[in-house]
């Protein structure tokens, strides 16, 4: 008659219990590391939408203070003071065209002011539409407190601009190319996402 031998059944069940045990914390570790990843992207994501907000303000400001003064702001300060305490007017350019008997044309150009003046904060910032805007934080890069980086310019006699955001925003964020608007190579106010 075959013998049969007993089969002790605890260290079997411990096997099962750790590697149950271990599955379970492999799971855990991958779900967590999966969710931190989308997290993560999820903020960058926010960021880089809050950076291309703010670098659209600042070429607003830009882009008017350049049709006011015929060059581009320098440095924080000037921007931030043309913002405080610039005015505005509402003019109408008219022109009139005359063909000459010789065959060139006349000109004549007539400049009407409508209404105004109207504050450049009121203008560009009405409180219904930005109702947290602080004219102090414009050169700040949003949720770092790092300053945009601005550089003006001439090429070829004309004013030119670029605003960067810092290097220390890209390294808490990722990796991701820097945005920017203007350039100092070319003229344009175009941001660096906008291809």
């Amino acid at each position: 008659m075959p013998t049969t031998k007993k089969i002790n059944k605890v260290p079997v069940i411990i096997i099962t219990v750790f590697l149950v045990m271990c599955c379970i914390a492999l799971a855990s570790f991958l779900s967590y590391r999966i969710y931190t990843k989308y997290d993560k992207g999820q903020q960058i994501a926010n960021q880089s939408s809050a950076i291309k907000k703010k670098l659209k303000m600042i070429r607003k400001v830009q882009e008017l203070y350049y049709q006011e003064n015929d060059y581009y702001a320098s440095d924080w300060k000037l921007l931030n003071e043309f913002v405080q305490h610039g005015e505005l007017y509402n003019i109408e350019r008219k022109e009139e065209i005359t063909l000459l008997d010789n065959g060139s044309e006349s000109v004549k150009v007539w400049y009407d002011t409508l209404s105004g003046p109207f504050s450049v904060a009121d203008s560009l910032f009405p409180s219904h539409k930005y109702p947290n805007f602080d004219i102090n934080s414009l050169n700040l890069v949003p949720n770092l407190e790092e300053t945009f980086i601005l550089k003006t310019d001439t090429l070829e006699g004309i004013s030119v601009f670029e605003v960067v955001e810092p290097q220390n925003a890209l390294l808490s964020e990722g990796k991701r190319e820097a945005l920017k608007i203007g350039s100092l190579t070319k003229v344009t106010t175009a941001g660096s996402w906008e291809k």
